[in-house]
C-alpha cells in the first residue's frame, strides 16, 4: 500500500508538471501584467527609492576613498622597500669594502712575519702559527666572513673557520677557477657564488675574495681566499617575498641572494620591466605599469633589485580596510534610519499575516486568514487559506489510508501461528531427547528454538551485535554438525562494539552464503574451510563488517552477476529475498547512499565480502515507514 500510494504522488506530480507546461503560453501573457502591477506598488517605489538615494551614492564615495587611500599605501609600501633596498645595499657595500681593505693592508701585519714568506713556508710550525694568527685577524674583520683559506704554489692549504670545518683531502683550488695566479696583488672578487666543496661539512654557497702574494723577485708564492656566506644578510630581506623580492645579481643578472628562494641560481629577467635607482622618488611619479624594479649597483661587482607589484602591496591593507569598514558603518547606519519608517509599514501586513498562521501551525486548520488591502498580500493570503483547504482534505484522507492499513494488518497478525505454542513443542520435543540421553539432538532442538525466536521477533529491526553475534553461532552448530567440523568459523569483535545496535540478521545469511558456494563437498581428501568474520569500527561514522573464507571462490564472470544483482538489491522485495542480496537491500533502506558492499573473489582463493554501515544514520523515510 506504501508503494502505491508512492507511485499515486508520482503520477499526481507528473500530472502537475504537464498541466503547467500547457499553461506556460498563458503564464507569459500574465507576467507582463504583474509586471505593471509590481512597478505601481508601494513596495517597489520604496525599494527603488532606497537603491537611487542611498547605495548609488555610497557606492561613489567608497570606490572615491578606496581609490586614494590604495594609492596612498602603494606610495608608503614601496617607499618602506626602497628603505630596505638602500640599507641592505650599503650594509653589503661595507662589507665588502671592509674585507677587501683588510685583504689590502696585509702586508702591514710584519709583527708576525712577511705574507709571501708565511705562505712559502706554510708547512713549518712557526710560520703556520703566525700565518694561522694573521687568518683569525682576517675571519674578525667582519661577521659575514665564514673562512679564511691560505694557498701557497705548492697547493698546500691551510684554512681558519668560524665553525668548525673538515678538509675534504686534496682540492685544486687554480684547477676549479677560484684562484688565478697570473692576476696582479690587487683584491679581485669572484662575483658567481660556489659551494664549500673543499671542506667535508660545509652545505652553504659563498663568495669569495682573493688577494695574490708575490716574493721580492715578483715571483707568485701563494693567495689568500676569504669567503662570505652571504646568508648573514638573509635577515635584513623582507620576510614576505610576495610583496616585493630582493634580489642580488652577478653581472649575469643570475642570483646569488634572495628572500624568495626560487629566485636563487637563476636568471632574473629584467628585460621589458621599468628599472628605477633606489633614490627615485615615487610621490608624484608612481609607474602606471603593475610590476616595476628598483635597482642599484654594488661595488661594480654585483647589482641588487627589488621586485615590486602594485596590486600585491594593496592585498593586506589595515588602513584601507578600516577606513571602508567605518565608511559601511556610517552608511549603513544612515540607511537603515531612513528605511525604518518605510519597512515598518510594510511589515504591518506581514506581522498580522504571521500571527494568523501561528494559529494555522498549532493545529487549527479552521481558520481562514482575513484579507489586507494591499494587492501582493492578497495574493498570498488567498494561496495560504488555498493550501490550509488541501491540506484538510490530505489529512483526512492519509488518516482513512492509515486505518484501512491497520485493519489490514491486524486481520494478518489473527491469522499467524502463536510463537509461543511453537516454544512449547519444540520445548517438549527437546525434553524427550534429554530423557533418551540423545544431548546432539537437544543441543540441535535448543539452536533452532533460539533462531525462531529471533527470527519471529517482529517488534524491532535493530539488534545488538551480542545478540546477533550469538544468534550466528547458534545456526553455526548445525553448519558443524552438518559437515562434521570440516568448516571453522572464527569471530572476531571488540568487546567495546558488543553493545552497538545494528540491523537483523546481517551476519548469518553471509556466513550461510559462504557455506552454500564456497564449500567444495565433493572434493577429496575432505576439504577444511575457514570462514572469518572480522568487525570493526572506522573512526567515528562506520561499523566495518568483514565475512571472508578460502573456499571454492568465483570466476571473473560469475562474480561481475553476482555484483550487479547487488546493486539492484535496492529495487527488490526484500521481504522474500535471503542470503546477500536481502542483506544488502534491507541496508540500502535503512541507510541510503551512505551504506556500501564490495565483493570480491578468486578461484581456488576464496571469497570476501565488506559491508560499511553508517552508524547512527538511518533515513528519515526507512524510519517513517518502520513506525
Amino acid at each position: 500500500m506504501i508503494c502505491a500510494n508512492g507511485y499515486d504522488i508520482l503520477e499526481t506530480v507528473k500530472r502537475s508538471v504537464l498541466r503547467r507546461g500547457r499553461e506556460g503560453c498563458v503564464g507569459v501573457r500574465m507576467m507582463w501584467r504583474k509586471l505593471k502591477l509590481l512597478s505601481g506598488s508601494y513596495s517597489f517605489k520604496i525599494v527603488i527609492s532606497y537603491w537611487l538615494i542611498g547605495f548609488l551614492p555610497f557606492l561613489l564615495i567608497s570606490n572615491i576613498i578606496f581609490h586614494y587611500f590604495t594609492v596612498y599605501v602603494q606610495t608608503s609600501s614601496i617607499e618602506t622597500l626602497q628603505e630596505t633596498h638602500a640599507r641592505v645595499d650599503e650594509i653589503i657595500s661595507d662589507n665588502i669594502e671592509s674585507v677587501s681593505n683588510v685583504l689590502d693592508s696585509a702586508q702591514n701585519y710584519n709583527m708576525f712575519g712577511r705574507i709571501d714568506t708565511l705562505l712559502s713556508e706554510m708547512t713549518a710550525p712557526d710560520s703556520m702559527n703566525r700565518l694561522s694568527v694573521v687568518m683569525n685577524i682576517f675571519l674578525q674583520s667582519s661577521m659575514s666572513v665564514e673562512n679564511v683559506i691560505a694557498v701557497n704554489r705548492d697547493e698546500e692549504w691551510m684554512h681558519v673557520s668560524r665553525y668548525k670545518k673538515y678538509r675534504s683531502g686534496y682540492y685544486d683550488f687554480e684547477g676549479k677557477g677560484l684562484i688565478n695566479p697570473d692576476m696582479d696583488e690587487r683584491v679581485y672578487m669572484i662575483p658567481r657564488h660556489h659551494s664549500q666543496a673543499y671542506f667535508s661539512n660545509a652545505n652553504s654557497y659563498v663568495v669569495s675574495m682573493i688577494k695574490n702574494f708575490t716574493d721580492s723577485d715578483g715571483a707568485y708564492v701563494g693567495s689568500i681566499m676569504i669567503d662570505i656566506n652571504l646568508s648573514y644578510f638573509q635577515d635584513m630581506l623582507q620576510s614576505n617575498p610576495k610583496a616585493g623580492y630582493f634580489a642580488l645579481t652577478d653581472s649575469e643578472h643570475y642570483c646569488i641572494l634572495s628572500n624568495d628562494i626560487w629566485n636563487v641560481d637563476n636568471e632574473i629577467q629584467t628585460e621589458g620591466i621599468a628599472a628605477y635607482p633606489v633614490d627615485f622618488d615615487f610621490n608624484n611619479n608612481l609607474p602606471k605599469s603593475s610590476s616595476f624594479f628598483i635597482e642599484s649597483d654594488i661595488n661594480g661587482v654585483w647589482r641588487a633589485y627589488t621586485y615590486i607589484e602594485k596590486d600585491v602591496l594593496t592585498s593586506n591593507i589595515n588602513e584601507i580596510r578600516r577606513a571602508f569598514v567605518t565608511l559601511v558603518v556610517v552608511i549603513t547606519l544612515m540607511l537603515l534610519l531612513i528605511s525604518l519608517w518605510y519597512t515598518h509599514r510594510l511589515t504591518a501586513p506581514v506581522s498580522r499575516i504571521v500571527s494568523q498562521l501561528k494559529i494555522v501551525q498549532s493545529g487549527n486548520l479552521d481558520i481562514c486568514l482575513a484579507d489586507e488591502r494591499v494587492t501582493e498580500f492578497s495574493q498570498i493570503i488567498s494561496g495560504i487559506n488555498e493550501m490550509i483547504q488541501k491540506l484538510k482534505i490530505h489529512i483526512d484522507q492519509t488518516y482513512c489510508a492509515r486505518m484501512k492499513q491497520k485493519e489490514a494488518e491486524l486481520n494478518v497478525l489473527k491469522m499467524q501461528i502463536n510463537p509461543h505454542v511453537l516454544y512449547n513443542m519444540l520445548e517438549i520435543i527437546n525434553m524427550t531427547a534429554i530423557e533418551q540421553d540423545d544431548y546432539k539432538v537437544s543441543d540441535m532442538i535448543t539452536s533452532l528454538g533460539a533462531q525462531f525466536k529471533y527470527m519471529l521477533s517482529n517488534d524491532r529491526d535493530f539488534v545488538t551485535l551480542r545478540e546477533e553475534i550469538e544468534i550466528l553461532n547458534y545456526y553455526f552448530l548445525f553448519i558443524k554438525m552438518r559437515y562434521d567440523n570440516k568448516i571453522r568459523l572464527n569471530v572476531r569483535a571488540k568487546d567495546s562494539l558488543m553493545d552497538f545496535t545494528v540491523m537483523k540478521f546481517i551476519l548469518q545469511p553471509l556466513v550461510e552464503n559462504s557455506v552454500k558456494h564456497g564449500y567444495d563437498n565433493s572434493a577429496v581428501p575432505p576439504q577444511m574451510m575457514d570462514i572469518n568474520v572480522n568487525i570493526m569500527r572506522q573512526g567515528e561514522e562506520y561499523l566495518l563488517v568483514d565475512v571472508f573464507d578460502n573456499g571454492k571462490g568465483m570466476e571473473k564472470e560469475q562474480l561481475e552477476t553476482l555484483r550487479q544483482r547487488v546493486c539492484s538489491a535496492q529495487d527488490s522485495d526484500t521481504k522474500d529475498s535471503i542470503g546477500l542480496k536481502n542483506v544488502c537491500s534491507r541496508l540500502h533502506f535503512f541507510y541510503g547512499e551512505a551504506f556500501a558492499a564490495e565483493i570480491n573473489s578468486l578461484p581456488g582463493l576464496g571469497t570476501e565480502v565488506l559491508l560499511k554501515i553508517p552508524l547512527g544514520t538511518v533515513r528519515e523515510e526507512a524510519e517513517d515507514e518502520q513506525n
